[in-house]
């Protein structure tokens, strides 16, 4: 489980704050988080860009591995995999995420991403270095 400062520490960083990516949740190496739609996410055909989707997914992993580490670490992301099923035109983006693998020094985490209705928007795949 994430504490609050930290929980703080990370809503307050430059991307979540540009992008307005919130932690809904995260305990026991599951994370949510959401970021509404806005037109200036968009990319020239209307749509969030998909680095918007890519950033929440990575952001969501990152969150979910944060609170299953004992002490602090350095985590950076090594490998991503994310498959876009369908553009995000309105409302909340959700992405829930869990870890499924985490040894010494590398985790893998899978992220659902989802519109508040729970229609599947994305699924992302990330393996973490843990320094």
């Amino acid at each position: 489980m994430l504490d609050s400062s930290l929980k703080q520490a990370i809503e307050d960083s430059g991307a979540y704050k540009l992008l307005g990516i919130r932690i809904e949740s995260a305990v026991n190496g599951e994370a949510l988080l959401a970021v509404d739609f806005d037109p200036k996410l968009t990319q020239p055909m209307g749509v969030a860009h998909g680095g918007v989707m890519a950033t929440l997914a990575d952001s969501a992993v990152a969150v979910a591995l944060m609170g299953v580490l004992k002490e602090p670490h350095a985590i950076s992301t090594i490998e991503m995999k994310i498959n876009y099923f369908r553009p995000f035109l309105q409302g909340t983006m959700l992405a829930r995420a869990r870890i499924i693998q985490k040894g010494r020094s590398i985790a893998v985490g899978e992220v659902d991403i989802t519109d508040e209705h729970g229609k599947a928007l994305g699924k992302a795949l990330m393996t973490y270095k843990i320094s």
